[in-house]
């Protein structure tokens, strides 16, 4: 492996006079006589361009960027307002804000210290609300699909040159056109209602068994119906 360029900050492997071959063409076009030399003069053009860059164009950023984020925070609420869930209404609004936050961030740990839950009590939420846990594959399932679509946005945008690589990346993991990943996916299913099924039937009632399993069933058909990769 070669070593990396001699410009500090560079990275890239070294071709000709301990340069990159970005920097040794700019070596070759800038008329120095000496590879120093032009590394002084890059990091001085570093220097000024980043000592001319005004604070507040950061700030500006930084403060577009915290509006954006509490823009969706608040289509993310709306979302959940309309969910009922048991503990009075000052538990239900607990539970609609971390929802909100996963719908964001996609992990459970993430959105319990944004939405100031504890974990414990997410956890205890999961087991004992039935409809928590169905609103909680919701929301996961809300923050991968807009993942899949930045994938796809860099992959193919509607308005720019086409990503071969995350093109590719996209299709070869969400689409359908992926029968491998598909397939595949089906056989873990059937494997895992199986299993499911003859721990119920050892251990439930022959009713209750029978309840559940086709609960079970009807889960696996729905992840059968969603892309690859897809969370239920």
């Amino acid at each position: 492996m070669k070593p990396p360029c001699v410009v500090p900050g560079c990275g890239k492997a070294r071709k000709a006079k301990g340069l990159c071959q970005t920097h040794y063409k700019g070596y070759q076009r800038s008329g120095v006589e000496s590879v120093p030399e032009f590394v002084e003069q890059a990091l001085g053009r570093a220097a000024v361009s980043q000592a001319s860059r005004p604070a507040a164009v950061d700030e500006e950023r930084a403060a577009d960027e915290a509006a954006e984020l509490e823009l969706r925070l608040a289509r993310a609420r709306q979302e959940w307002a309309d969910w009922k869930f048991p503990g009075g209404k000052r538990v239900a609004d607990r539970k609609r804000e971390v929802l909100a936050h996963l719908e964001l961030v996609y992990y459970w740990v993430v959105a319990c210290d944004r939405a100031e839950v504890r974990r414990t009590e997410y956890l205890a939420w999961r087991d004992g609300d039935e409809k928590f846990a169905a609103a909680e594959v919701e929301a996961t399932e809300a923050a991968c699909q807009r993942a899949e679509y930045q994938m796809l946005a860099t992959g193919a945008p509607l308005n720019g040159r086409v990503n071969p690589k995350a093109l590719i990346m996209w299709l070869n993991k969400y689409a359908e056109w992926n029968p491998q990943a598909r397939g595949l996916d089906m056989m873990r299913n059937a494997r895992l209602v199986e299993g499911i099924a003859r721990i119920l039937r050892e251990t439930l009632p022959p009713d209750a068994a029978e309840q559940v399993i086709r609960r079970v069933d009807g889960l696996a058909g729905r992840a059968d119906r969603l892309p690859p990769g897809s969370r239920l």
